[in-house]
């Protein structure tokens, strides 16, 4: 009966020593999401086989959200994207395996001055595809003059455009050696404890730390770390961090182990 296949909620979870009956339906949930999206390019790519499929108005990932991002970053191939959670670095440390592109909303929202310019010049060193900007009421006044923010916006596109863009984009990004743990089951257990919100403070407060330092770094998801990513290419990772990673499975288990064995270094905080 439909009473037999309904999953547990939340509460009826919490205090039990097995949490499964939720968890595997947050995940299942994730999965079913992500394989609509990947229908739905598959299905417009039989029309328009460069077509760019993709969502607005992203956001980090969550228990409940769908917004797991190493599987949409393989079901669409473009988002106009918000970087809540740092979920803009997550699709862009993933863009290497999955082809997965993104023009921030890093522009617009009556943005002018110094800070539309920090944002757009973070897009360029952060390897997004273009800039989003919403939206048009914002840029432009009734009588097609351009606002303020209209006017430093058009400025610094142009300024982009004249070669500087490109030119930057020609290098090639270096890395560091860092790789950063992006796990899903880790913030689906998270809700559990009550730490959904400290998992997202402790996230932040590594990359802010990494970008402060001028360290270049990767999130590496959970099914990459059961692949195999940490010890695929030796000398890739040196150092793999764990922010509050409270669920790992066995495979991650044992593939931690052989970056570890394979001589790198390991940064788990006090959860883990």
């Amino acid at each position: 009966s439909w009473d037999q296949v309904m999953p547990m909620t939340l509460d009826e979870v919490r205090g039990r020593a097995n949490a499964a009956p939720w968890a595997e339906f947050r995940t299942f949930m994730n999965d079913n999401l992500a394989d609509l999206y990947a229908f739905v390019q598959k299905t417009i790519r039989e029309v328009d086989l460069e077509a760019k499929c993709g969502l607005s108005g992203t956001q980090e990932p969550k228990p409940g959200n769908g917004m797991d991002w190493w599987k949409l970053s393989r079901a669409f191939s473009y988002y106009h994207s918000y970087n809540t959670g740092w979920s803009n670095e997550m699709r862009r440390s993933f863009a290497a395996e999955t082809g997965v592109r993104q023009t921030p909303y890093y522009a617009g929202y009556w943005q002018g001055g110094r800070r539309l310019e920090y944002n757009m010049m973070w897009c360029l060193l952060h390897d997004t595809k273009g800039i989003s900007c919403w939206t048009t009421p914002l840029l432009v006044y009734p009588d097609f003059t351009l606002t303020e923010a209209g006017e430093d916006t058009r400025r610094l596109v142009h300024e982009l455009r004249d070669g500087l863009w490109d030119a930057v984009r020609a290098g090639r990004r270096l890395q560091d050696g860092i790789a950063l743990h992006y796990s899903q089951p880790s913030i689906n257990a998270a809700l559990l404890l009550d730490h959904d919100s400290h998992i997202v403070q402790v996230r932040d407060a590594w990359v802010k730390l990494l970008e402060d330092l001028g360290l270049q770094y990767d999130f590496v998801a959970y099914k990459q770390v059961e692949a195999g990513a940490l010890t695929r290419t030796p000398g890739c990772y040196r150092v793999f961090i764990l922010p509050e990673s409270i669920a790992l499975s066995a495979r991650e288990v044992d593939e931690i182990r052989r970056f570890v064995t394979a001589g790198g270094t390991v940064i788990a905080d006090g959860w883990c």
